[in-house]
């Protein structure tokens, strides 16, 4: 029997906030939809870890900066990897909240100054950043680093305080941080973005570190998903991952697989965010456009659907 396992990362909203939802068609639909389905819990928690789950690698820590760098067809080289994505930290009396650099206007001139400036900083110690954009980037040491981290999407909107690195170079890593925040706040790019009214990039968020791991179990679906950590985990399995362009020719193609592995992210980042009515209105968009025919076809089809849930 044919299979699609659909993924849809923020598909329950930002749970906290819903109190405040106003129900509506797309709502009620989709929970008349799960109410019939069979329900499994599944063994990893978060989107990262599911991802890295459906691909047949087992593990509560992924790599997903490597594995990024990857789906970007970007060399790696030697080393180890982590994202270091560029943030604002609103500090208060005991406490700072992030705020993402999707938020904050950063172009990638600014992007490349302020990687220059921690570069040529930190260049005996080994260490580099790299940005494939302006709101995406990364860190290279050629040594292990024995750290446990926190993903950036788990941590937007929150006290970073609790989530800081830990284990046994947090000690490093800290120092690491409180100077790459000393640079930035002497920056001359700081300096301009505050006198033109935007919020400075006052440090940057380290996650998801690893190199690239080892195949796990084959892997034999067909891949559609935007998202560069399924491109880089479908490289991995020498899986092909296409990209998510529109419904009909996605239809088409299903009908044509075996087994087939679909990533659908549009509600993930207002999710994150707990922003409800932008979630409840990129929910209308995704479910009319997307979920629901795709769920309709494959069930006229009798194409068995996995529909994975994974919950802010």
């Amino acid at each position: 029997m044919k299979s699609l396992d659909l993924v849809v990362p923020g598909l329950c909203g930002p749970l906290p906030n819903l109190d405040s939802l106003q129900i509506n068609p797309t709502l009620l639909s989709l929970a008349k939809w799960l109410s019939r389905a069979d329900k499994h819990k599944s063994e990893q928690k978060g989107f990262y870890p599911e991802l890295a789950l459906l691909f047949g690698i087992q593990s509560a820590s992924v790599p997903s900066a490597a594995l990024s760098m990857l789906g970007q067809e970007k060399p790696l080289g030697e080393g180890y990897w982590f994202h270091a994505d560029p943030v604002n930290l609103q500090a208060d009396m005991d406490h700072a909240i992030l705020r993402d650099s999707a938020s904050l206007d950063l172009d990638i001139n600014e992007a490349n100054a302020l990687i220059k400036e921690v570069n040529e900083h930190f260049f005996e110690q080994g260490i580099r950043l790299v940005a494939t954009d302006e709101n995406h980037w990364f860190l290279n040491i050629k040594n292990h680093a024995d750290i446990n981290t926190t993903a950036l999407h788990d941590v937007i909107g929150c006290n970073i305080n609790f989530y800081l690195p830990t284990g046994v170079d947090e000690k490093f890593w800290k120092t690491f941080l409180n100077e790459v925040q000393m640079l930035f706040h002497m920056s001359d790019v700081n300096q301009q973005r505050e006198n033109s009214g935007l919020l400075p990039i006052n440090s940057i968020w380290l996650w998801g570190g690893g190199e690239i791991p080892e195949i796990g179990t084959p892997f034999k679906k067909d891949v559609y998903a935007n998202h560069m950590l399924v491109k880089g985990l479908a490289n991995v399995q020498n899986a092909k991952c296409l990209p998510v362009n529109d419904v009909e020719s996605l239809l088409e193609k299903i009908n044509q697989n075996t087994s087939s592995l679909v990533v659908l992210e549009d509600v993930f980042t207002p999710a994150c965010y707990g922003d409800v009515p932008v979630w409840q209105e990129a929910l209308d968009v995704l479910f009319k456009q997307w979920i629901e025919p795709l769920v309709s076809h494959c069930m006229h089809r009798k194409v068995a659907v996995r529909l994975n849930i994974t919950v802010q």
